[in-house]
């Protein structure tokens, strides 16, 4: 019997040797409420350790920045790390901390979390572990991945519908707000009443005192800032371009602001978006006349060349012959050019008639004095003849 007890006794001692792990277990869950989420929802990840007399447990967690940024957290967490501290007395049999993230782009995302130290209340080594979780992150009005699921437009109840809108065939809709989007340079946040309703929207710090809203589609496709023209409470694509160190918008022209006599309506591309430009028939492409703002709030047409990105003031010529031969404006009135030629005909044939009658008085002339000449030295020469005769 004595024999048994010494043996069982040594079997405990070796057990706790070999398997030292066993007395020094811990366990990590780390789980979510929302699995599924759509672009810009939050994401809460509940990291929660479970041992014996535990006090200390750090570490660090991972996720995929080009799907997740994170938010906020509570038990001991910063980004990308994990400090979790139990003042109680004897330890703790759970440590839980909370992470929040905001969803930024659509895809399947991870978030991992390892646990390297571990330590109970006696500052003993408990096991280190590590687990993770997976999020599927959806587009804006997408359920899941089946393509027969009804689309779902949250724009329709959170977004203002959109009217006027130039530049675009698509069904769009203001957003409320523009505070987690980047705004264009020289821009700052603002209050607009749109439509009755108040949204946000950017306000240029120039003098121009150009208006941005934000719009897309029901499903967040077809997005970009528009210019809002609350005169005639239309919206067209934010298109600028940089001249001499300015940024000039380019406007959408009512029926009040037309081009000068003579000019087409081409079709021109500025960044992607097609823009109202003008230009004469024949042309080589090279110059076109657009309608913008200045920075200093100046509206009016510009003379823009692609090839330089530059914009140049367009000034109207008093005299100005159309390529397309339809008319002509001389001293600012508008008359036909055949009318005009015929009159440029006519001038030049009384300008030379005028011309050779002169020349034919002087000739004239020119011959008379010769032969009132002719006629003194002849008679000069038969006198002196007639007193030769004389002397003799």
């Amino acid at each position: 019997m004595k024999t048994i007890k010494l043996f069982l006794i040594a079997a405990v001692f070796m057990t706790a040797l070999v398997f030292p792990a066993a007395a020094f277990a811990s366990d990590l869950a780390v789980e979510t409420s929302t699995p599924e989420v759509y672009v810009g929802d939050t994401v809460t990840v509940t990291v929660t350790l479970s041992g014996a007399n535990m006090a200390v447990a750090s570490g660090t967690f991972a996720y995929d920045y080009n799907l997740l940024t994170y938010a906020a957290s509570t038990g001991g967490v910063s980004n990308g790390r994990l400090d979790m501290v139990s003042l109680q007395s004897g330890g703790t049999a759970n440590m839980t901390a909370v992470i929040e993230f905001t969803a930024t782009a659509a895809g399947d995302a991870t978030i991992s979390v390892s646990l390297d130290n571990i330590l109970d209340y006696d500052g003993q080594a408990l096991d280190t572990c590590e687990g993770s979780v997976s999020v599927t992150i959806l587009s804006l009005g997408v359920l899941g991945t089946d393509t027969t699921t009804e689309t779902i437009p949250p724009f329709t109840l959170d977004g203002v519908a959109a009217t006027g809108v130039y530049g675009s065939d698509a069904e769009l809709y203001v957003w409320r707000s523009v505070l987690n989007l980047t705004l264009p340079s020289g821009f700052e946040d603002t209050e607009v009443v749109y439509n009755g309703q108040e949204v946000g929207g950017a306000a240029s710090t120039d003098e121009d005192g150009v208006i941005l809203l934000y719009l897309s589609d029901a499903i967040g496709e077809h997005a970009g800032y528009y210019v809002f023209d609350s005169d005639s409470n239309s919206l067209h694509p934010y298109v600028s371009v940089r001249s001499v160190s300015q940024d000039f918008t380019f406007l959408w022209p009512d029926a009040n602001v037309t081009p000068p006599d003579g000019y087409i309506a081409p079709t021109l591309t500025v960044d992607e978006n097609t823009v109202p430009a003008w230009t004469w028939a024949g042309s080589d492409g090279s110059v076109y006349l657009v309608y913008v703002i200045s920075p200093s709030g100046e509206k009016g047409f510009f003379q823009y060349i692609p090839g330089e990105q530059s914009l140049q003031r367009f000034i109207a010529p008093t005299v100005q012959a159309e390529t397309a031969g339809v008319s002509a404006v001389v001293g600012g009135t508008s008359v036909d050019q055949n009318v005009f030629l015929a009159l440029c005909v006519v001038c030049g044939i009384l300008f030379f008639s005028v011309i050779g009658a002169l020349m034919l008085y002087f000739s004239a002339q020119r011959e008379k004095r010769d032969v009132i000449e002719f006629s003194r030295n002849k008679i000069n020469s038969m006198k002196n003849d007639s007193d030769d005769s004389d002397e003799f």
